[in-house]
């Protein structure tokens, strides 16, 4: 084995593959020189790479920490302010089918080829067999370990088993085989007495400190779920090594992705080790454990175990921008803000565009068409706004987009019923909130108050595993109902050095200038979806069909490109985001309609027409803004508050823009309609969240808009707003969630905002 050392970040690293390739991993996600054994944040992986020599970086991207500092790495690494460095990106979705195995595959023979040209060797089935043997070998030794923990007789002393887990992310192997092997020959020889077996789950990487404190109270640690609950002894089969990877990806493994199942076998876990009690970790912040915690919960009731819910500490915040990142300065002092003119108390915006009216009755009746269609036995689904509704669309089949019905709970005043009602079934509230609001119509029974009339009881649901707490919300919405589940994987851009003019190369080069493997993993998935909607629904696919629909949408998306650009050249703003946030997301709804080819050009036809009539939403405009972020769809009348006092337009939204510059896909004669709907959504979020496309994008908008600052919610990505910052815009930063804010939030978003365009001084920068 050679000395070579390549850095890692992210669980369940195929660690046998790299020492094949004569390299030795070391987690930089593992802080082992903390008394917890904690997980870095990002920004303290940030620092310990800018003081460290540049050695190779292997970043697993389907961890979200992995992902980040692959993000953020790219944007720093092309501003000059990292050195050059070896960077792998690894991507290993944890989907199950035929298509996902063979992505995965595909990496981890990349990876070989890439670390063979770093440590020296390019392993064949030999190199890997004895790399497998060595893992075999540290796992027999872990599995002793475990096995005492739970055994009667002496155990490993607190923080011991943690300790021989995370030492295989930062030691070499040999030094590794050395401490397990001093564990098992010196067992703690006076175990603290046992007033309970209690067995963890939760936090990965959760602390030494908090076995201590669970060994003070007489409590022993019979087992945890940091190995994915996997059996460290079972035998390796026989056969191609490269098929005996995803056996032994380190040593803590994937966990699995479904909390219902999970959940089950967590409790047969601890019952097999005869604990009496479960104790569940989550920190502040995570998405994803709060979702697991309901199941686990309930699992133990019915075994008759006892359950502890702990919630540890955020970790501590702090900016992921980069270092060298403008900082606004601080407003001074101000008078009282002026009182919101024309703001109704319900929130609601004036309506600038005749269109508004027609286009809120056209969604009123086609969505009680789509309650009758249910109501009568139709097949009926609901589907995240970043998956595929094109395809149901080609099929027929009624359905709602889950962000459209919160937008409908928040923009009439649910927010707060919808909430209580998840958190009277044991749900969170705070990890994604918007996105579970489909969830809690579930648990809707006052049918006359539920916004209108309720949401059906969906028999299908679709979404992109994009985020940490997806998973947990649409599996546990299809425990909930019995709903057939299509979850699609969500992947990483993973080259380094990526070009920023997106907008420009997408709608026509999307074969080209995107990565094929990413294209070939969604475009697989897509066909199995596709068969898995006939089975569902009795219908037949037709390409020609689904073509149809394409076309359709890119004609749409063309009218709110032009309309864009109206907007953005006009002498004064026509109209504000408050016009334009409704009037582009209703049709967005109806892509691939007819009717929603329509309502596009009507906009840009009542668009144009007050522009040619010079007509403005605020006639003493001295300021452009651009909000960065999720839409405050609860107050709509926010955005339009601030004309009269300081002569501010909000002109410019996400809405609007990624409409313009986000969807279009042309499709050429002989090009795979599939493969195409596949180009738009392998890409969704990275022209709002990856750095190196988000910030650059912003920055055109920006400039195309003419704008004199931005505001951001608390949603929008720090390294996007330091591009803006960079480039000249004043940005505010509000700590402000767009989804059922609070009164107090809301005053004091207003204050800020008031402040912070007395600041500006009320000078258009032209």
């Amino acid at each position: 084995m050679t000395d070579v050392r390549v850095h890692t970040v992210g669980t369940g690293m195929p660690l046998a593959l790299v020492r094949a390739c004569g390299l030795h991993g070391m987690a930089l996600d593992v802080d082992w020189q903390a008394h917890g054994l904690g997980r870095r944040t990002l920004p303290g992986i940030l620092a310990v790479l800018a003081r460290s020599e540049p050695a190779p970086l292997l970043l697993r991207t389907d961890d979200p920490l992995g992902a980040a500092v692959l993000s953020t790495l790219r944007e720093q690494l092309r501003l000059g302010q990292l050195a050059r460095r070896p960077v792998f990106a690894l991507d290993l979705p944890t989907g199950t089918g035929e298509p996902t195995r063979a992505f995965r595959r595909r990496q981890l023979e990349a990876l070989a080829r890439w670390a063979g040209t770093v440590g020296g060797i390019v392993p064949d089935d030999a190199p890997l067999r004895h790399a497998l043997a060595q893992e075999r070998e540290r796992d027999l030794l872990l599995h002793e370990l475990d096995r005492r923990r739970h055994a009667d007789g002496p155990a490993p002393a607190a923080g011991a088993w943690r300790r021989a887990l995370l030492g295989a992310l930062v030691m070499p192997l040999p030094a590794h085989l050395q401490l397990l092997q001093a564990l098992v020959d010196a067992p703690d020889p006076n175990p603290s007495p046992a007033a309970g077996r209690v067995f963890v789950a939760g936090a990965r990487h959760g602390g030494i400190a908090d076995d201590e404190r669970l060994q003070a109270q007489a409590l022993r640690v019979v087992g945890d779920d940091l190995r994915g609950l996997t059996d460290a002894a079972a035998p390796v089969p026989a056969g191609d090594p490269w098929s005996q990877l995803p056996m032994v990806m380190g040593p803590l493994q994937d966990l699995e992705p479904d909390p219902v199942a999970r959940a089950e076998q967590t409790v047969r876990a601890a019952c097999a080790r005869r604990a009496d009690r479960i104790i569940h970790f989550a920190a502040a912040g995570d998405e994803r454990e709060p979702w697991f915690r309901r199941w686990l919960q309930q699992a133990c009731k019915r075994e008759g175990l006892d359950f502890t819910a702990v919630d540890l500490p955020a970790a501590p915040a702090a900016s992921t921008a980069p270092a060298s990142a403008p900082q606004p300065a601080a407003a001074p002092a101000r008078r009282e803000p002026a009182p919101a003119p024309a703001a109704a108390d319900d929130g609601r915006s004036r309506k600038s565009l005749r269109l508004a009216a027609d286009f809120s009755q056209h969604q009123r009746d086609w969505f009680q068409s789509v309650r009758r269609r249910a109501h009568d036995g139709e097949p009926f689904a609901v589907i995240g706004a970043d998956a595929p509704q094109e395809l149901l669309r080609a099929f027929d089949l009624p359905f709602v987009v889950n962000q459209w019905w919160a937008s409908i709970v928040a923009a009439k005043q649910h927010s707060g019923r919808y909430l209580q009602l998840l958190r009277a079934q044991g749900y969170p509230t705070d990890a994604e909130a918007y996105s579970a609001q489909g969830l809690a119509a579930v648990f809707d029974d006052a049918a006359a108050q539920a916004p209108w009339g309720g949401l059906p009881r969906p028999g299908l649901l679709m979404a992109m595993n994009g985020t940490a707490a997806t998973a947990g919300i649409y599996r546990s919405w299809a425990a909930e109902t019995g709903a057939r589940l299509l979850l699609f994987d969500r992947t990483t851009e993973k080259r380094i050095d990526l070009y920023d003019d997106w907008w420009d190369r997408l709608p026509t080069d999307w074969d080209r200038s995107l990565e094929a493997d990413r294209l070939d993993l969604l475009e697989a998935q897509f066909g199995e979806a596709v068969d898995a909607i006939q089975a569902f629904s009795g219908r037949r696919f037709d390409e020609a069909r689904l073509r149809e629909v394409m076309a359709l949408v890119n004609q749409q998306e063309d009218c709110y490109r032009r309309t864009r650009d109206l907007i953005a050249r006009a002498p004064q703003a026509p109209v504000s985001v408050a016009d334009t946030m409704p009037a582009v997301m209703v049709p967005q709804w109806h892509r691939g309609t007819p009717w929603g080819v329509q309502a596009a050009q009507a906009l840009h036809d009542e668009v144009r027409q007050r522009v040619e009539q010079g007509q403005a939403v605020c006639s003493g405009e001295r300021i452009r803004l651009m909000w960065v972020g999720r839409g405050l769809w609860s107050r709509m009348a926010f955005y339009q508050q601030w004309e009269a006092s300081h002569g501010a337009v909000f002109v410019w939204s996400m809405y609007l823009g990624l409409a313009a510059d986000g969807y279009l896909r042309h499709l050429g004669d002989g090009q795979s309609a599939l493969r195409a709907l596949a180009s738009r959504f392998v890409t969704m979020g990275d022209e709002l969240r990856m750095p190196t496309w988000a910030g650059a994008w912003h920055v055109k908008e920006a400039r195309l808009h003419r704008v004199d600052a931005a505001v951001a919610v608390d949603d929008a990505d720090a390294l996007v707003l330091a591009a803006l910052e960079r480039a000249g815009v004043p940005v505010l930063r509000l700590e402000l969630d767009n989804f059922g804010a609070a009164p107090q939030a809301l005053s004091r978003a207003e204050a800020a905002v008031g402040r912070f365009l007395d600041a500006l001084g009320g000078q258009r920068s032209g």
